[in-house]
């Protein structure tokens, strides 16, 4: 009997694990260091909940023969797995689309050029109206939609002809993995004009590669999407495709939450920190003081607009007295 269950189950918890860790790194950051709560936190947070909720869902339906053949399994087990998969792939599609807002807001933190602001909202308004429509198909790809998963059991109702739900799928996954290659590679317009050390820009390149690599992943599941044209077997046949949808938000969600936890590095010497200012500024580790009267704040255009922490702060006046900042 071919079991892939325990390969699903390592794969979910792994990345479950990662992300718990990875967002407790961030609050702490945020709460602790930096003392201010924003927008994208409060979205990681959101993130990190949803996560939790689709890779409950894909654990339990292990239990109930998720990556097994549906020859070894019982009716009401491959019922239950069923279900176990439809409420997973909701809410894949949610967690999906906060970790893009999460991300967006993020970047949206750091972006001084007006041209930077508009290219992310453009970005976010495609994939929340795509996703929102995306995400109703999900519930409704039968109706009622019970009918999923009681069809073996003589239910009666209807579904959405396979093709369409393939295709749909198709273009969601084919957008968020462009979406994750243009939010992976912004930063490098963000800061080309930047003078940074070189230790520094080896940080923002790692940074930028752990986001590369999640974009990879988004790009890597497409191609496991047409399993879900297989109903005579499908627990077994989308075991690809789960692992790939545990991996992309897994890595994407750690990969934002290591991004803002750039002040905490700092705190340690020969990272190519300059030290962190705290909410009195006090955080220098060359022993001076600096008023910055709170630890991140807005600009744009020369006004309060836009949030920047630690070091950002420091790239932004650069970048205004080398006349970069347009």
């Amino acid at each position: 009997m071919e079991d892939r269950g325990p390969q699903v189950v390592v794969i979910f918890t792994t990345f479950l694990a990662l992300t718990w860790i990875s967002v407790s790194l961030r609050c702490y950051v945020r709460l602790r260091i930096v003392r201010l709560f924003a927008l994208d936190d409060w979205l990681a947070v959101a993130t990190l909940v949803l996560y939790t909720l689709f890779c409950g869902f894909g654990l339990d339906s292990v239990g109930h023969g998720g990556g097994r053949h549906h020859a070894d399994l019982s009716r009401d087990q491959i019922r239950e797995g069923l279900k176990d998969w439809y409420f997973s792939e909701i809410f894949y599609v949610l967690n999906s689309s906060f970790l893009r807002l999460a991300l967006a807001a993020f970047l949206l933190r750091v972006a001084v050029k007006k041209v930077h602001r508009k290219f992310i909202y453009t970005l976010m308004t495609i994939q929340i109206v795509f996703n929102v429509s995306y995400l109703f198909i999900s519930i409704f790809t039968c109706f009622p939609p019970s009918f999923f998963w009681n069809h073996l059991m003589g239910a009666k109702g209807t579904c959405i002809d396979a093709g369409i739900n393939k295709g749909m799928t198709y273009a969601q996954a084919s957008i968020a993995a462009a979406t994750d290659w243009a939010f992976a590679l912004l930063p490098v317009a963000m800061l080309w004009d930047l003078q940074m050390r070189r230790k520094k820009k080896i940080a923002v390149g790692v940074l930028m590669g752990i986001g590369a690599i999640a974009s990879t992943a988004a790009i890597i599941r497409i191609p496991y999407i047409a399993s879900v044209d297989q109903p005579l077997d499908f627990l077994y046949a989308t075991t690809d495709l789960a692992i790939w949808s545990a991996v992309e938000p897994g890595l994407g969600l750690s990969a934002v939450c290591l991004a803002a936890c750039r002040p905490l590095l700092d705190r340690f010497k020969g990272f190519g920190g300059d030290g962190y200012p705290t909410r009195r500024g006090r955080g220098r580790s060359d022993g001076r003081e600096e008023e910055w009267g709170r630890s991140d704040f807005w600009m744009q255009d020369g006004e309060e607009r836009g949030e920047w922490t630690g070091s950002a702060v420091a790239m932004v006046r650069r970048a205004e007295v080398q006349g970069v900042k347009k």
